[in-house]
């Protein structure tokens, strides 16, 4: 959630730079009560709900990459902030500056 904002930035930071692919990783939280194959199809639901805002502002389907990387890959490693493991990132691949 807030995200939106964020997803158009890229959208626009694409077409501006000329990015040949953007890359859309999700990942999941590290909490033990949450079992793997939840944690990887909640990172797949994230990774494809920001493909699909980039698509719908004017992102080629074909330029849109997803890794799913679940809780392998922590930002944080404490339990008070884990909820800030759920997250996308965003790489634009191939951006040359116009």
């Amino acid at each position: 959630s807030g995200s939106g904002r964020t997803v158009v930035q890229v959208a626009e930071l694409y077409r501006w730079s000329g990015g040949t692919k953007v890359l859309v990783v999700g990942h999941s939280v590290t909490d033990k009560g949450v079992d793997a194959a939840t944690k990887r199809n909640r990172s797949i639901a994230r990774a494809n709900v920001v493909a699909q805002g980039l698509i719908n502002l004017g992102v080629p389907r074909e330029q849109i990459g997803l890794a799913v990387l679940g809780a392998s890959r922590p930002r944080y490693r404490d339990a008070a902030r884990d909820g800030q493991n759920s997250r996308v990132d965003i790489f634009i691949q191939g951006a040359k500056r116009r």
